[in-house]
């Protein structure tokens, strides 16, 4: 019988070899999902997930999976109970609305959707993850936030829509959740006045994550 010292040890054990598979497959599968979340930000990402034991996780703008898969594999490993909300509408129509330039409008207009759509799907089937993924194909403006938000990552428009989903969603975060903005330097300034209003919701910018920055709610 594992005396209480030796139990705690194995079980730290077991939790260390849990996130090096953890970590391992976010390796193998980030190269295969399309988007701009870099390997970096999908490790940062899964680890929020497992330090804060989220009763709830949301990412608004999914495209095809890149930052959101690592989130639902982490939900996963910890078997907490907590969901992810997934938001995104796969479509042209509301994503060249919400574009700041030409270029992008112009690129945006390009894309399969429904290929991004389907791939994602099946990405989330073949790798397990359905029981901890709610998926809302709308745009966010059509969602009701849910309570008790512990990380809520906000990557959808870079338009006002942008401030929009911080002023929807961020007061849903309990106290200590963390919300992490991407594209704080897109042009327009929309995504930066959006972090702007966090500071005024209550929240603390921590430090830089990739394009974006990281924000925990103190009061």
């Amino acid at each position: 019988r594992l005396s209480i010292p030796l139990l705690t040890k194995s079980r730290s054990r077991l939790r260390s070899y849990q996130m090096i598979d953890l970590f391992e497959t976010i390796r193998q599968e980030q190269p295969r999902l399309p988007g701009w979340c870099s390997l970096e930000k999908a490790l940062a990402l899964a680890s929020m997930v497992v330090a804060l034991r989220p009763a709830v996780t949301v990412e608004i703008g999914i495209y095809g999976g890149s930052s959101l898969i690592p989130m639902l594999l982490a939900h996963k490993l910890t078997a907490s109970g907590g969901l992810v909300y997934g938001i995104e509408p796969w479509s042209k129509e509301e994503a060249v609305k919400v574009q700041t330039c030409a270029a992008d409008v112009e690129w945006w207009a390009a894309l399969d959707y429904e290929r991004l759509h389907t791939d994602f799907q099946n990405a989330v089937d073949r790798l397990g993850l359905r029981d901890y993924l709610r998926l809302f194909v709308q745009p966010s403006r059509n969602v009701n936030p849910p309570a008790n938000i512990g990380l809520l990552h906000v990557d959808g428009g870079h338009d006002a829509s942008a401030i929009q989903d911080v002023v929807r969603f961020a007061p849903q975060v309990v106290v200590g959740g963390l919300v992490v903005m991407d594209d704080l330097q897109w042009s327009g300034g929309a995504v930066t006045r959006a972090a702007q209003r966090l500071e005024q919701l209550g929240f603390k910018m921590l430090y830089p994550l990739g394009t974006g920055a990281v924000y925990q709610k103190i009061r």
